[in-house]
């Protein structure tokens, strides 16, 4: 009977701790989810922020070249390599 006793008692310790390590497993596994969404959602709201500031410019043609402010029409057009002479230090 005593051998029971004793059998029993090292199983629940036996099986308290493969739980231990099950959850501290799982708990790994959702911090490491969680960083990547929250990374996921900075990445999102830049992004759409980027998005509307573009829209913004695109709509009040706040792109500007050599000086002069460009329209929406710009976009997608061969860029002049004279607009941005000297820009990095050559000419």
């Amino acid at each position: 009977m005593q051998g029971q006793g004793e059998y029993n008692a090292l199983s629940a310790l036996y099986e308290g701790r493969e739980a231990q390590a099950g959850l501290q497993l799982q708990a790994g596994m959702d911090r490491a989810v969680a960083g990547s969404v929250s990374r996921a959602g900075l990445m999102r709201a830049g992004a759409t922020i980027l998005t509307g500031a573009n829209d913004l410019a695109t709509k009040y043609g706040w792109f500007m070249r050599s000086g002069k402010t460009s329209s929406a029409s710009d976009i997608g057009n061969p860029v002049d390599n004279t607009d941005f002479a000297g820009a990095f230090g050559t000419s």
